[in-house]
């Protein structure tokens, strides 16, 4: 089910999936599996549709 809403995620959350996205990326480069690993944009195009990224606040 596809809503109108905005889902909203931590910045500090987004960024590590991205790295996660990179270092799988490495991985299956490495072993033969893919062979270059994706760009950012390549990445991040497919979950930025409808995100609001939030700062945690330090308290």
């Amino acid at each position: 089910m596809v809503s109108g809403k905005a889902k909203v995620i931590c910045k500090v959350i987004y960024k590590q999936h991205i790295a996660r996205e990179q270092r799988l990326d490495q991985e299956q480069v490495s072993t033969g599996q893919q062979e270059s690993p994706r760009d950012m944009s390549a990445i991040v195009g497919t979950h930025t549709s409808g995100i609001l990224l939030f700062e945690p606040m330090s308290y």
